[in-house]
Order: structure tokens, then sequence, then C-alpha cells
């Protein structure tokens, strides 16, 4: 069960890229790329399915609750959902900018992740 949690770790860093994936396409394609077009549509699936899957991850792989560097990053990737689904609903001034710098935390906090 313990290598299914590792397959799973690695999953969540395909879904990950996936999701994170839409910042630089968005830089670098212009509408109406196909690219971006599938980017944009499958963004908050692979968000809101990484959530999940890295909570089954942390499950199987340590059985238990325990502190470990997965839980800020898991907290990252929630905190950048939270500024997409609730910034425009409560008017949060720069909602948008705050889910675009997310991203680099993100991915700072999965190296330190990957590294441990």
């Amino acid at each position: 069960m313990h290598e299914f949690g590792k397959l799973l770790g690695w999953v969540n860093v395909s879904l990950l890229v996936l999701a994170v994936a839409i910042f630089p396409a968005r830089k670098f394609l212009k509408p109406p790329d196909a690219t971006l077009a599938f980017l944009r549509r499958i963004h908050p699936w692979a968000a809101g399915l990484l959530v999940l899957s890295a909570m089954a991850h942390s499950f199987i792989v340590w059985g238990v609750p325990q502190f470990n560097s997965g839980q800020p990053l898991l907290g990252a990737i929630i905190l950048s959902m939270l500024f997409a689904w609730v910034g425009p609903k409560l008017k949060i001034p720069l909602w948008f900018k705050l889910h675009l710098i997310m991203p680099v935390a993100v991915i700072a906090l999965l190296v330190w992740h990957l590294w441990e």
C-alpha cells in the first residue's frame, strides 16, 4: 500500500503541473489557441482533484495524521483555490494577483516536500 501512496504522490505532481500550466500558457498563448482553451477547462478540475488526491496520498503514506512538509504544500494549494473561489464573491482587492502568486509558493513547497 505504501508503494501505491508513492505512486499517488507522483500523480499529484502531474496534477499540479497540469493545474499550474495555465499561468505560463496565458502569457505565451493567445486565444483561440486550443491548448489554452483545454487548460482553462481542466484547471479547476485538476486543482480540485489534486486536493483530494493529496489527502489520500497523505493518509496512505503516513497512516495517521502527522506534520510533514506536505501539509504546508496542501495548505498553499487550498489557499490558492480559496483566492479563486471566494475572492471574486467577496470582492477582495487583488484576489487574482494573489491567485497568480500562489503557484510560486506551491512550487517552492513542492521542491521542499520532494527534497525532504
